[in-house]
Formats: C-alpha cells, sequence, structure tokens
C-alpha cells in the first residue's frame, strides 16, 4: 500500500511587531507570520511541527524579512505607534532604533560620510535575500502548476481521440489508450519536478527586488561606483543575494525610478 507522508511548510498569523523598513527607510507595521515545517500523512498536518523562523512583511512596501525564532514578540493587531511598537516587540532595541532614525535624517540632509554610505546601500540588499528566495520560490510553484494543468488537459483531450483511433484500428494494442494516458501524467509529473528543481532560476533575483532595492536606493542618490563596492563588501560577506545581484540592472531600476516620480510630478504641476 501506497502510503504518501513526508513534511511540508506551514505559516500561522501571529500578530504584529514594529521593526525599522529597509525599503522605506522608516519603522513601520509589520504583520508576523510563525513558519514551521510540520509532518503529514496524505498532506493531513500531524502536530505542530518544528518552529524554523518568524516571517514578517511590511504592512507598506510588501517586503519580507525573517528572524530567528524568540527574537521578537508579536502583539495583536491594531497599534497605532510603530515605533512604540518597535520597541516592544521588534528585533532591535529602542536605543538601536533611535540611533537608526537619527541615521536616515542625515541622508535626508546628506551629511552621510563615505563608509556610511556603503553601509546604507548594503542594508537593504542584505535584507532582501528572503524575499528574493521567497518570489523565486512562489515563481516555480506557479511554472509548476501551469505546466501540470496544460498537460492534464491535453491527456484529457487526446484520450478520445486515441480511444476513436485504437476502436478502428484492430491491429492495435488492447491497453493502448490507457498506456498512453499514465504515459501523459507521468511524462507532466517528470516535467513539473525538472522545473521545481533545475529550471526554478535559483541564481537569479526576481525582478520585484530590484525594483524594491531602486526605491530605498533612491534617496541615497548613489552611483554606479558606489553600488559596485556595496556589493562587493556584500559578496566578501558570502551574502546570496549580493552574489546574484547585477549592480548595472539596481543602478538602472534607481534611474527609472527617478524619471517616474519626476514625470508625476511634472504631471501634478500642469494639473
Amino acid at each position: 500500500m501506497l502510503i504518501l507522508r513526508g513534511t511540508k511548510i506551514k505559516k500561522r498569523g501571529t500578530g504584529e511587531v514594529g521593526c525599522f523598513c529597509p525599503i522605506c527607510r522608516a519603522v513601520t507595521l509589520y504583520r508576523a507570520n510563525q513558519v514551521r515545517e510540520v509532518k503529514h500523512i496524505y498532506y493531513v498536518s500531524i502536530g505542530r511541527g518544528e518552529h524554523l523562523l518568524d516571517e514578517i512583511t511590511c504592512s507598506r512596501c510588501g517586503h519580507m524579512r525573517a528572524f530567528q525564532p524568540g527574537q521578537m514578540v508579536p502583539s495583536p493587531p491594531g497599534s497605532v505607534d510603530p515605533f512604540e511598537l518597535a520597541s516592544r516587540t521588534g528585533p532591535m532595541s529602542a536605543n538601536a532604533l533611535t540611533q537608526r532614525v537619527e541615521l536616515e535624517s542625515r541622508v535626508a540632509r546628506k551629511k552621510l560620510t563615505g563608509s556610511e554610505r556603503i553601509d546604507a546601500i548594503l542594508e537593504p540588499i542584505a535584507a532582501s535575500a528572503y524575499a528574493n528566495d521567497q518570489l523565486l520560490r512562489t515563481g516555480r510553484r506557479t511554472k509548476v502548476s501551469s505546466v501540470f494543468q496544460l498537460l492534464l488537459i491535453v491527456g484529457i483531450f487526446a484520450s478520445p481521440i486515441m480511444w476513436i483511433f485504437h476502436v478502428n484500428d484492430r491491429s492495435a494494442t488492447p491497453h493502448f489508450p490507457l498506456a498512453a494516458v499514465i504515459g501523459s501524467l507521468v511524462t507532466a509529473i517528470l516535467l513539473c519536478i525538472v522545473i521545481q528543481r533545475y529550471i526554478g532560476d535559483r541564481h537569479a533575483v526576481a525582478p520585484k527586488i530590484v525594483w524594491l532595492l531602486a526605491i530605498a536606493l533612491q534617496p541615497l542618490n548613489p552611483n554606479l561606483e558606489e553600488i559596485e563596492q556595496a556589493i562587493q563588501v556584500a559578496r566578501s560577506q558570502n551574502l546570496d543575494l549580493a552574489m546574484r545581484l547585477n549592480p548595472v540592472a539596481v543602478f538602472s531600476a534607481i534611474q527609472n525610478e527617478q524619471r517616474r516620480e519626476w514625470n508625476a510630478t511634472d504631471r501634478a504641476a500642469k494639473h
């Protein structure tokens, strides 16, 4: 008897936390999820499983981050002051939050030193690895689902046609239609496995991540050399996202975002 069993990832909402968002460049509210690996039999969960990490999503920009269990204490939804909530629930202490907000005020006044600018460019890159992996994984699931549905539809429509040809062909193998349908399903499953494991753009960067980095870095208005330097520092620290990131693509995205804002400002001024 075939028993389908294994593990699956389950996410459960646990409330809100406050944290400094490296994309919004401000202290914002985050939705918190507890991520657990749960055993299953026939996809029915058994027990609570292992608490892997706490996932938080910015309520303003949608940027996702992950922290080890115990680094934050989510609060029930309904908080008003993100800074007050961050000092109670987030992974940063109140003193660290104050220092980070003060640093951000110097970004607006263009009072950062050269090393501080590199650190500020590096910050959103270092904080986006988890979000990039989640977006790529979602993309892989979408590809797998699309391929499976396509082959299933082809198999459904092909089966009656093959059956008609089989009935009219006395020399055909008796079980040919059944074998053809089973073959189509096996092919679909194998293609899904290949896409899931090998064609999932594991070494790519999701377009949304490049766009979010452009939003985060636009206030700094970095040049290409600064971006390359920050990414080089990240690579020396073995940050996975930095290994995949193209400095020119980030720089171009920042310029596109600036042009978009300038065009929006011009249209608003004309009206």
